[in-house]
């Protein structure tokens, strides 16, 4: 009997968290500024999604991404680079997050980032 209400606790945990996730596409150009250093520019296209796009995170690889830094800013956009390092002997990846509480990326809409 235990079981089974640990179970149904469980299911109902499960179902009642309201967390969601949605893609869309981006797209990036790549260009070398001379020997070592790449500037990428990221297109974040909306044309995937009915609601605006509040927040987007990109992830760069340990060991193929170094030095991260972000040389173009959005007005009403809070961005953070965290560049990939390791931690206590562990590899962990760098990502570039952007927030922002005002209107987004609109349906069918598109912005560009660019990281140096």
């Amino acid at each position: 009997m235990k079981k089974i209400i640990l179970v149904l606790i469980c299911i109902c945990s499960f179902l009642s968290v309201n967390s969601s996730a949605y893609a869309t596409n981006i797209f990036f150009n790549l260009d070398n500024l001379g020997g070592n250093q790449w500037q990428y520019t990221y297109t974040v296209s909306n044309n995937s999604l009915a609601v605006p796009i509040e927040e987007l995170t990109i992830y760069f690889d340990y060991g193929l991404y170094d030095n991260l830094n972000v040389t173009s800013s959005l007005i009403n956009w809070s961005e953070l680079a965290v560049n990939p390092q390791l931690i206590l002997g562990f590899s962990q990846d760098g990502f570039y997050d952007d927030l922002t509480l005002l209107a987004g990326i609109a349906p069918g809409a598109a912005e560009g980032r660019t990281f140096g």
